[in-house]
């Protein structure tokens, strides 16, 4: 059966706009439609008959299939499979590649539903690699096509579209576009995992842009989802973006707790790479709250130690050594993080927008501690000139 029945599965379910999510059961858990779907699990006869309930077909129909798959339905179900298993395994470069084929054999099959989950993965797996312009491009591709106008294929075009240009440091944009996935998300799928992305996606954004009133009360609605999640990556990383906030608005007590539920549902065994983010960000917005006690500095180490088991990109390691310089500077080492900003600044040109304006700021300041007012007022120029380009308005 393999990978015949999973793609008939997938076909079925995408061609009514549903998601894992939306036809999953106690007994048929997302996770295991997902490896269904990809022919990695052979579906139990009860399965079989409760997905085709959720479907409102008959087990025969759901499980009628060509035993002769054309070149290009082969050629799909390789290149997902590939992309899948190179993504699972965090080798991105491969995964992209992989995904990008199978998207392009979908079409050619006249698959819409495959086409649209191969490109998603394209797009994911460009964002791990750091190239948010391109998953940009793929993003506006995903709206632009007809499944992007129903449910859940809106939502979650859009809420890529926001992490995408969040990546890239256009905060302004990153806002919008996660609006309009809270918004089609509410609307379509109400308390599914697909409106709790996105609503982390917008309080992410909105943090970043200064608004965190308004980031609070979404966390609040955020809060209420992830109660219903069992403990993983999506209660974590809920539970995590409400920490951050909470410690923005100067709420410590509230910060920590959050930040020790995350950490509780996150694992560095599970993922390596989302518990770096996670500690990169928690340690980020301790910093910024002005909470400098030993926790914040653990957290950084954490941060540093995790991004050095992965590696990660050049823009990653010039973020942990801005992140770095902004626990000197805040811990009375103005010296040492004056010659750190200095290293960081001369590359600001590969961060985002955002962390660009954040690296001239602080360098701006240090330099006016250290009386070099003229060149101090230079580069807060330059600041003021990326947090427009970010669409963040300048804090008085």
């Amino acid at each position: 059966m393999g990978t015949e029945f999973g793609g008939q599965l997938r076909a079925q379910r995408t061609a009514r706009g549903l998601t894992r999510a939306d036809i999953a059961t106690a007994a048929c858990p997302p996770d295991y439609i997902a490896l269904i779907e990809e022919g990695r699990c052979e579906p139990t006869p009860e399965a079989i008959r409760e997905l085709a309930r959720r479907l409102q077909l008959t087990p025969a129909q759901l499980n009628a299939r060509d035993q002769t798959p054309s070149p290009a339905e082969a050629a799909y179900l390789l290149h997902s499979m590939a992309a899948q298993q190179s993504h699972d395994l965090r080798e991105y470069d491969s995964a992209a590649a992989h995904a990008a084929q199978a998207a392009h054999a979908a079409q050619e099959a006249g698959q819409k539903g495959a086409w649209w989950d191969m490109t998603c993965l394209h797009a994911e797996s460009l964002m791990k690699l750091r190239q948010s312009a391109e998953a940009a491009a793929l993003a506006s591709t995903l709206l632009e096509h007809p499944l992007g106008g129903s449910g859940a294929f809106t939502a979650h075009a859009r809420d890529l579209l926001a992490r995408s240009e969040r990546g890239q440091g256009r905060i302004g944009r990153a806002v919008q576009h996660a609006r309009e996935a809270v918004r089609a998300a509410a609307t379509a799928l109400p308390r599914t995992p697909v409106l709790l992305e996105s609503l982390r996606t917008l309080v992410d954004s909105l943090a970043d842009a200064g608004n965190l009133e308004e980031a609070w009360n979404y966390c609040r609605i955020l809060a209420d989802l992830a109660e219903d999640e069992p403990d993983g990556p999506l209660q974590g990383t809920a539970h995590a973006a409400i920490g951050n906030v909470a410690f923005l608005r100067g709420d410590h007590r509230e910060g920590a707790c959050r930040h020790a539920r995350a950490r509780s549902a996150l694992s560095p065994a599970n993922d390596i790479v989302l518990w770096a983010e996670f500690t990169k960000a928690a340690a980020a917005a301790r910093i910024t709250a002005g909470a400098l006690g030993p926790e914040t500095a653990n957290a950084l180490k954490r941060a540093e130690l995790a991004h050095s088991v992965i590696g990660g990109t050049r823009e990653d390691q010039i973020e942990l050594s801005l992140l770095r310089a902004r626990w000197l500077y805040a811990t009375g080492s103005p010296a040492q993080a004056l010659t750190l900003l200095r290293s960081v600044h001369a590359e600001r040109h590969l961060l985002a927008h955002h962390h660009a304006a954040h690296a001239s700021l602080l360098l701006g300041r240090a330099l006016a501690a250290a009386g070099q007012q003229d060149q101090a007022r230079r580069v807060l120029d330059a600041a003021a000139h990326q947090l427009a380009l970010a669409g963040i308005q300048p804090q008085a």
